[in-house]
């Protein structure tokens, strides 16, 4: 089955389907086959807004592919990540004049993500804030909550990205959230990018909801910029950033994680170069 975690290797390294330019089964297949990689983080959006006849006719494609597919993704036409504060003016699930289009896509998302036998999706959910901040913070508890129940009718678990809060505000938030089928995504490169916290560190509070993880580096920016809006680090293929990555690896065996570590790389001109850089690293280092 294109979707049974239980035929891969604890840590097997696999790639984002969004770092390739394509979105239907066979073009990814050989690109895939071309890093010799069979483990795929599959984005959904694209499938999601296909007509119905041909929505069924690329699902079936995914069901019968020899990829394995560890989770789905969702991502928000109109998100800005030209500075930190685009981003989190137009990110996820926060902001109130996209949310009821964006939640639409969500729940279309989740319904191909069950017709595919997908257990798990990730996204960006926005800018959690923190739980003194009460009335925005039951506002995006409700709405994500909403998300949840929605999600556990097609036996899917909704987890969230790491890097745009804190840990500690990630756990706060989840515990409120209280949903079983809520995790975690973590993408170390991300905590760097937005400053909010060493990697490592953060599997070890986040251990008992990290359910899938993104293979990713950060090159930490110098001199480091002290408004908010500024980026605190650019995306560098992996291995040669300040993400400590070969620190993320172990930690994340001491917490027992198995599942796969996804390569995700969507910066730099040459992507196929940087991939194959990250998968000798990877091989290398676990």
């Amino acid at each position: 089955m294109a979707t049974d975690w239980s035929a891969l290797k604890p840590l097997e390294i696999g790639l984002c389907s969004w770092c390739l330019h394509h979105t239907r089964e066979k073009e990814l297949r050989q690109a895939m086959e071309g890093f010799k990689l069979r483990a795929m983080q599959l984005a959904l959006a694209p499938i999601a807004h296909l007509e119905p006849a041909e929505r069924r006719l690329v699902v079936e494609e995914f069901k019968n592919s020899p990829l394995i597919l560890t989770c789905g993704m969702v991502a928000y036409h109109g998100e800005d990540y030209t500075t930190r504060e685009t981003i989190h003016q137009t990110g996820g699930l926060v902001p109130d004049d996209t949310f009821e289009e964006r939640y639409a896509l969500t729940i279309a998302c989740g319904e191909v993500a069950r017709d595919i036998g997908l257990k798990r999706i990730s996204t960006h959910v926005g800018f959690i804030p923190p739980s003194i901040e009460k009335t925005a913070f039951d506002k995006i508890r409700h709405r994500l909550g909403q998300v949840c129940d929605d999600y556990a009718k097609f036996g899917i678990s909704l987890l969230f990205e790491t890097g745009q809060e804190t840990a500690d505000t990630l756990v706060t938030f989840l515990k409120a959230l209280n949903r079983p089928n809520a995790g975690v995504n973590f993408d170390p490169a991300n905590m760097l990018s937005y400053g909010k916290g060493d990697p490592v560190a953060a599997i070890k509070v986040l251990a008992p909801y990290i359910q899938h993880v993104h293979a990713k580096d950060s090159k930490r920016v110098v001199p480091l910029p002290v408004e908010e809006e500024k980026w605190r680090g650019r995306e560098t293929p992996l291995g040669t950033g300040n993400v400590n990555l070969v620190g993320v690896i172990q930690a994340l065996k001491e917490i027992g994680y198995k599942g796969p570590l996804i390569i995700e790389r969507e910066a730099g001109t040459e992507r196929a170069a940087d991939i194959r850089t990250g998968i000798a690293f990877l091989q290398k280092n676990t």
